[in-house]
C-alpha cells in the first residue's frame, strides 16, 4: 500500500514522510509518474535545472487526477551556492517562483553552507547564509513561501544560524542512509524541533549498501526489495526520505511501503552499519566556515 504519513514542521504546517527526490531528473515524464503513484511532495533544486518542468507536470497532474489540487503538493527547492547572500538570494527566489508558476513555493532551504567564489575557510560564507537566511524569512513573510530551511548544514552551521533567525529552519537535508549517519548533526537538529531530510537514502546504489549482508537479510525476511528496506528504516527513525529513480516501476514500488513493519531486531542490526561513518557519496561541509 502507498504510504501517505505526514510529519508536523516547527512551524505548524505538515510535510509528507516520503518524497520524491528530483536529482539528475532530465525528462519530465518521471515528476508526472511520481504524481500519479501517489507522491505529494517534490524535491527539487536551482542547481537541478528541472523547477519549470516540474511546475508543468504538476499543472497536468492536477487537470488530469481527480481530485488533486495544488494544496495537496509540496513543492521543495534550493538556494544554490552561487546565489548565496541577501540580494542574490531574493533575485533566484524570485526566478524559482517564475519557473514553477505554481503561486507560492512550499519549502525553499539553503543548498549548502558555503558560497561559490569563496574558501571554505572564509568567514564570509557565514555572512552570505545568514544574508540569505533573511531573505527567506521576507519570503515567507510575504506569503511565497510557506516553510524554510537548510541543507547539508553541521551543528556549527545550524548553532551560528540560530544566533540570527527570526524564523526557525523547519528541515536540515543532508546525505543520511544506513551506512552514514552524521549522529551529532542529527542531535542538534532535535535540539531545534528541526525535522532531518534523507538524501540519498540509497548512497547512490553502491554496492556496500544495497549488497551488504545485514541490509540483504532483512529484505529477504519480509519479502521486499533492498531499497525499500532501507527507506522503511529511516523512516522508522521518524526521518523525511527522498528516494529518487526515473524508472516508472521503481518510482511506484519506492512508496509502496505500507504494511512492512522491520522489527526491533531488525533496526538494530542496521543501526550498527552506520557506526563507523563508512560510505559518504555526496559533498561536505565539513570544513566550511
Amino acid at each position: 500500500m502507498i504510504f501517505t504519513r505526514t510529519l508536523l514542521l516547527n512551524n505548524g504546517l505538515s510535510i509528507p514522510q516520503v518524497g520524491f527526490g528530483c536529482y539528475q531528473v532530465r525528462s519530465s515524464e518521471p515528476f508526472f509518474w511520481a504524481l500519479k503513484h501517489g507522491y505529494r511532495h517534490l524535491d527539487s533544486a536551482v542547481f537541478y535545472k528541472n523547477e519549470q518542468q516540474i511546475g508543468v507536470e504538476v499543472k497536468r497532474a492536477i487537470s488530469e487526477i481527480p481530485g488533486l489540487k495544488r494544496e495537496d503538493i509540496f513543492i521543495t527547492t534550493k538556494v544554490p551556492p552561487n546565489y548565496q547572500g541577501y540580494d542574490k538570494a531574493r533575485e533566484i527566489i524570485k526566478q524559482s517562483l517564475i519557473n514553477f508558476d505554481l503561486d507560492y513555493i512550499d519549502m525553499v532551504l539553503i543548498h549548502h553552507p558555503s558560497s561559490s567564489g569563496l574558501k571554505h575557510g572564509d568567514p564570509k560564507n557565514k555572512e552570505n547564509r545568514h544574508g540569505t537566511w533573511k531573505a527567506l524569512e521576507e519570503f515567507v513573510d510575504e506569503g511565497l513561501v510557506k516553510s524554510i530551511g537548510i541543507s547539508n548544514f553541521q551543528s556549527k552551521h545550524i548553532e551560528s544560524l540560530m544566533k540570527v533567525a527570526r524564523i526557525k529552519p523547519v528541515v536540515n537535508q543532508f546525505e543520511l542512509h544506513p551506512m552514514y549517519v552524521e549522529y551529532e548533526t542529527i542531535e542538534t537538529c532535535r535540539k531545534y524541533d528541526i525535522l532531518v531530510e534523507a538524501y540519498s537514502p540509497f548512497a547512490q546504489f553502491n554496492k556496500a549498501l544495497v549488497e551488504n549482508k545485514v541490509v540483504v537479510g532483512v529484505a529477504k525476511k519480509h519479502g521486499v526489495d533492498v531499497a525499500r528496506v532501507i527507506l522503511c528504516y529511516l523512516i522508522a527513525k521518524g526521518f523525511i526520505v527522498l528516494p529518487k529513480s526515473v524508472h516508472e516501476e521503481r518510482i511506484a514500488n519506492n512508496i509502496k511501503l505500507e504494511g512492512i513493519n522491520l522489527t526491533e531486531d531488525d533496526i538494530k542490526q542496521l543501526d550498527e552499519l552506520g557506526k563507523n561513518n563508512s560510505l559518504k557519496v555526496c559533498w561536505t561541509s565539513d570544513d566550511v566556515e
